[in-house]
């Protein structure tokens, strides 16, 4: 799906082309297309990629590839502007609980110790840590700053 699609002035065929194609990239490579504006002349386009499986990820400038060679053939009569967002690991996506004990280890820091500094239960701690009870971003933010040596005391 593009959102916005019906911003631009063409025939359902060139739709229907349109979408089935943006499905394909959605599917495959969880990539998204966003029509920001449109008029006679100009078309305004975002391209995302969010996070997949495969952890597959392009460039800005892959990123632009894939929408110029997907709208240019529709539009050869537009300028099209192409705005692209790729994907970036979040940094935390390191903490795991294999990671949590090992720096709990490395630190010599406490369950009781970041019980006392958060105010979490040692029980849910524990969950956490034991791979029991799995973890959000902001539980995985919290262990990243508390342990990373770049990002604490």
């Amino acid at each position: 799906m593009i959102k916005n699609l019906q911003y631009l002035n063409t025939t359902p065929e060139v739709r229907q082309e349109l979408t089935e194609a943006a499905v394909t990239f959605k599917e495959n490579e969880n990539i998204t297309f966003t029509i920001i504006a449109a008029n006679k002349d100009l078309i305004i386009l975002q391209i995302n990629q969010h996070a997949n499986t495969t952890k597959s990820y392009l460039t800005g400038k892959e990123l632009r590839n894939i929408a110029k060679e997907l709208f240019e053939p529709f539009f050869p009569n537009h300028i099209i502007r192409y705005g692209a967002i790729p994907y970036f690991e979040p940094k935390t996506s390191i903490v795991t609980p294999e990671w949590i004990s090992s720096n709990l280890y490395r630190r010599s820091i406490s369950i009781k110790g970041i019980e006392k500094t958060t105010g979490i239960e040692r029980k849910q701690l524990k969950a956490w840590i034991n791979g029991e009870n799995p973890m959000g971003a902001s539980v995985k933010a919290m262990f990243y700053f508390m342990l990373n040596e770049n990002h604490s005391k």
